[in-house]
């Protein structure tokens, strides 16, 4: 929804798988994370999917990429960040038709 609210056009909204299979591919859903390289691996931390990828994966094989409880911390970081944005963007009414 963020990204509907916050494209200026139509090719922009239109193009949001993009950004979404990105994450699916750098989230560790095919392989483990730590098959990349450094650099790739660092970017990857910085992905929510990673941790909700790590987290089925230690619930039904015990085995994670990254700690069971950083995960869940991280998701609920990126959930606080995500809910206040959309917070913010209903209570300024930014780029909402009336």
């Amino acid at each position: 929804m963020m990204r509907k609210v916050l494209a200026t056009s139509f090719i922009m909204s239109s193009s949001e798988a993009s950004p979404s299979r990105a994450a699916t591919f750098l989230g560790g859903s095919f392989y483990s994370v730590s098959m990349l390289p450094p650099f790739w691996q660092a970017v990857s931390h910085l992905n929510p999917v990673l941790y909700l990828v790590s987290g089925f994966r230690w619930s039904f094989y015990g085995i994670a990429d990254v700690n069971p409880a950083i995960g869940l911390a991280m998701i609920t970081v990126f959930l606080v960040i995500c809910l206040g944005t959309l917070a913010w963007i209903f209570k300024t009414g930014y780029r909402l038709r009336n």
